[in-house]
Formats: structure tokens, C-alpha cells, sequence
């Protein structure tokens, strides 16, 4: 850590050049509780689907994991909310972490580009209700999804966002009720469904 703090102010925006994965992981585990840490060592599935309860920081874990990701890795990723507001709360958090690990500004609107060793990531700040969720490819973060109106629109925007087998999903949300389109997914009765066909 004393290298990247020598190099502290010499760096431009959205610049994480000659950064270790190994320094990334370091302050990204700093402060964590277990059970996020646990959930760090699953990033890695295709898919994911975390029923979670209320406040329990699961948005700023979300943010947190794919921003370190995206350092390490130069993967691009993309946060899905209902809303703008709630889409923009992942850029705010990610803002946070950039000054707070690396001092680094980070600049953009609904999409932040980052250059790492490993190539540029684009992070993508995205809702339902947006026309531009259409379009990007990366890691995505559905957020709240159980809450989320027509589920199956978000369905359709997700398996266009993380198509490609090397890009991962990750649904998590407070339940809300078996008759939401989230339900099936979550319960693997959708899955069930698709291998009798």
C-alpha cells in the first residue's frame, strides 16, 4: 500500500494503472463482515440470486465487489435498478471507493470508463424504465428486483446485458410475494420448467 500512496496525486481521473489485483483485494476486504467476505469468494457463478433482508448494506456490497472486480479484471459491469435514482446510488458508492482506496476522481455520467492494466472497464449505471439499458454488455447487479415491475421486461434487458458465458448475473432483493415474476426464478421453478421442455 505505501507504493500507491507514493503515487498518490500524480494520478489523473479514472486512472487505476499499475494497481495490483493483490492491492485491490486488500482494501476492498478492509471492513468487511464475514458474510460479505463469503460472498466475495462466490463471484465468480454465472448466476446468483441473494433473497436478503432489509438494511443490510447489500447495494454498498454489490457496489463494492463490482468495482474491485472491474480493477482487477478490466471487466465491464452494469447496475440495474428500478429506478435512476436507486441506479445512481451504485455510481455514488463507487465514487466513494475510488477516492477512498486509491484517491482517484472518478468522471462520467450514467457510464464510467476506468483505465486498469488489464484493460478499460466501463461501468454502466442503468434502469428499467431507460432507454439506454439497452446496448451494454458486462457483469450485472440487478437491484431489488423482487420489486421491480414487469420482471419479465427486466428479464429481457439482463439476458442482453450478460449473454455472453464469461459475463455473470447477480439478482438480490427482499422478497416481496410468490405471485411477483421474480419468485419463479428465484425458486428454481423456472428453471424446472425449461429443462421438461
Amino acid at each position: 500500500l505505501g507504493k500507491t500512496r507514493a503515487r498518490k496525486g500524480k494520478r489523473g481521473k479514472n486512472d487505476f494503472t499499475d494497481i495490483a489485483p493483490g492491492e485491490v483485494e486488500k482494501v476492498f476486504k478492509k471492513g468487511l463482515f464475514g458474510y460479505q467476505i463469503k460472498a466475495w469468494d462466490t463471484r465468480h457463478k454465472r448466476n446468483r440470486f441473494i433473497l436478503k433482508s432489509r438494511q443490510i448494506g447489500w447495494t454498498y456490497y454489490s457496489a463494492r465487489e463490482a468495482f474491485a472486480d472491474a480493477l482487477m479484471t478490466g471487466a465491464n459491469q452494469a447496475f440495474l435498478s428500478a429506478s435512476k435514482a436507486q441506479a445512481q446510488l451504485f455510481k455514488k458508492y463507487i465514487t466513494a471507493f475510488a477516492l477512498e482506496w486509491f484517491d482517484v476522481e472518478l468522471k462520467g455520467g450514467d457510464k464510467i470508463t476506468v483505465r486498469t492494466d488489464h484493460g478499460d472497464a466501463t461501468l454502466y449505471f442503468l434502469s428499467t424504465n431507460s432507454s439506454t439499458a439497452m446496448g451494454p454488455t458486462g457483469n450485472l447487479y440487478i437491484d431489488e428486483c423482487f420489486w421491480i415491475k414487469d420482471f419479465e421486461k427486466l428479464e429481457s434487458l439482463a439476458g442482453g446485458i450478460a449473454s455472453h458465458k464469461h459475463w455473470r448475473k447477480t439478482y438480490f432483493s427482499t422478497p416481496s410475494s410468490k405471485s411477483h415474476g421474480a419468485y419463479s426464478l428465484w425458486s428454481g421453478e423456472k428453471y424446472k420448467r425449461l429443462q421438461k421442455k
